[in-house]
């Protein structure tokens, strides 16, 4: 059997998804706005194969149409899509904005673009993660303004079972407090496990101590570690 395989938007360094590569799923696709950041997956090595770094906004159609293609091309050679892992900018969902006009609901076109991807490409999986708000923030969809969880089911729900939670990261192994909206979607007829089973098992999170405590001891301010 193949690899599993996966796409990967607003992949900023790479980090986020940087765990599917350690457990052994090929990038088929990475798309990101800033280079600077795009070279630093170049330099991880995300892609075995240097067409699949793509960089530029997915709203302009020439990045649009090459992320599609190459997807496309690749999905023929490898008989399916896994999963599409998407995280797009907060801008305009944040509670730190306060400030929410039509320059938001635009920023949150790129939530639309990132459907518009699932729907074309059609993985059996995708997974949206955002900040808490995410699914009740409003989105322009087809010339109409609703939420994006609303969104995201009428444009969706007819091929995927759809689940969301919101969770906090640190009680599911991440190093630091960290509350996220998670969607996952798998494709509705199929073997695939429900998405309710997908979301991350729930752990006991780290003191400061289980992070920190193996490094050397420093007695004074600015003093630097003979060991490395």
């Amino acid at each position: 059997m193949a690899k599993y395989n996966y796409v990967s938007l607003f992949s900023s360094a790479g980090v986020g998804c940087f765990d599917l590569k350690k457990n052994g799923f090929e990038c088929l696709a990475t798309n990101e706005l800033l280079p600077q950041r795009l070279n630093i997956q170049k330099i991880n090595h995300k892609c075995p194969d240097p067409k699949s770094y793509i960089q530029g906004s997915i709203e302009d159609p020439e990045v649009y149409n090459s992320l599609i293609d190459l997807v496309l091309k690749k999905q023929k050679q490898n008989g399916r899509l896994d999963m599409l892992f998407a995280t797009p900018p907060c801008q305009g969902m944040s509670v730190a904005n306060h400030k929410k006009n039509s320059k938001d609901l635009n920023r949150n076109s790129l939530v639309v673009k990132s459907v518009e991807v699932v729907s074309e490409l059609k993985p059996n999986v995708f997974v949206f993660e955002n900040v808490q708000s995410f699914l009740k923030t409003f989105c322009v969809y087809k010339e109409t303004e609703l939420p994006i969880g609303d969104m995201i089911s009428l444009a969706l729900g007819e091929d995927y079972i759809i689940e969301s939670a919101i969770l906090n990261f640190k009680f599911h192994g991440v190093n630091s407090s960290r509350t996220r909206t998670l969607v996952i979607g798998t494709k509705r007829n199929s073997n695939l496990p429900s998405p309710c089973l997908l979301f991350p098992e729930k752990s006991e999170p780290k003191n400061l101590y289980d992070l920190i405590g193996h490094l050397p001891r420093l007695k004074s301010m600015g003093e630097i570690s003979a060991d490395p």
